[in-house]
C-alpha cells in the first residue's frame, strides 16, 4: 500500500484525535522506462554484450546511427539482464526456500554431499541479496554508505518515503478549485502545460533581439530567400 495516508479529524471534544486511514496500492498498468542498473558492469559477460550490440552497421546522419544504436542495445541489455539475472526479488524467495529444503535435508544427513549443496544454495542467496542491496542503493541514490551491513531496508524505506513526497494528493485548477481525483488531476495538468506551450501566452516584444549580433548581412540574406523561392 504505497500510498496509504493518514489524516486526523476534528476531536469533537474528546482528547484524543481520531485517525481516518485510507489505503491505497495505487496499482495501475505503467510502461516503465528504461534503468541502467549499475550492477550489470561487475558481470564477466556485460561489454562482450554491449560491444557485440553497438558494433552493428548503420548508415545515415551521425545522430541518426547513435539513436538506433543506443535503441538497440537497450532491448539487448533489457533481455540480457532477463536471461543473467531474472527478477532478483523473485529469485530470492525461491533460494530461501531451496535452503530450507537443503538444510531439513542435512539435519536429516549430514553427509558431505549434502553440506555442499547447502553451502552452494547459501553462497547463490549472498550473491543476489547483494544485488538487492545494490538495487535499493542506486534507486536511494545515496553514494555516502561505504560498504558493511546490510541497509536494504533502509534504502527501501527511502525510496518509498521519497515517492509518497512526489506523489501528487490534489491540485488546484485556476477557478481555486480543488481537484482530488487521479483523472481530473491528470487532465487538470496537460490543459496547463499545453496552454504554457501555446501561442496564447507568447510575447509580441522582440526587442531584445536587437542585442543578437547579425553573422548575414541582408543582402545575403535575401539572396538566400530568392534561392530558395527558386
Amino acid at each position: 500500500m504505497p500510498s496509504t495516508a493518514v489524516t486526523h479529524p476534528v476531536r469533537h471534544g474528546y482528547d484524543h484525535a481520531p485517525l481516518h486511514l485510507e489505503c491505497n496500492s495505487n496499482a495501475r498498468d505503467i510502461v516503465k522506462s528504461f534503468k541502467f542498473l549499475n550492477f550489470w558492469t561487475n558481470h564477466h559477460t556485460f561489454m562482450e554484450v554491449v560491444k557485440e550490440s553497438w558494433t552493428a552497421d548503420f548508415c545515415g546522419n551521425p545522430f541518426y546511427v547513435v539513436h538506433h544504436k543506443l535503441k538497440k542495445l537497450k532491448r539487448v541489455l533489457v533481455q540480457w539482464s532477463k536471461n543473467t539475472y531474472g527478477n532478483i526479488f523473485q529469485q530470492i524467495a525461491t533460494i530461501e526456500d531451496t535452503i530450507k529444503v537443503k538444510e531439513l535435508q542435512f539435519q536429516n544427513n549430514a553427509s558431505k554431499e549434502n553440506r555442499m549443496r547447502l553451502h552452494q544454495a547459501q553462497a547463490e542467496l549472498t550473491k543476489f541479496l547483494h544485488l538487492k542491496e545494490e538495487y535499493w542503493k542506486q534507486k536511494a541514490g545515496m553514494k555516502w554508505f561505504n560498504d558493511g551491513d546490510r541497509n536494504t531496508k533502509f534504502f527501501h524505506s527511502y525510496v518509498r518515503g521519497r515517492r509518497n513526497k512526489l506523489t501528487l494528493k490534489r491540485i488546484q485548477d485556476p477557478t481555486g478549485t480543488w481537484l482530488e481525483n487521479e483523472v481530473d488531476i491528470g487532465s487538470e495538468a496537460i490543459r496547463f502545460f499545453k496552454s504554457q506551450f501555446s501561442e496564447e501566452n507568447a510575447g509580441e516584444d522582440y526587442a531584445l533581439l536587437k542585442n543578437i549580433p547579425k553573422l548575414i548581412t541582408e543582402e545575403q540574406r535575401k539572396r538566400w530567400k530568392s534561392y530558395q523561392e527558386k
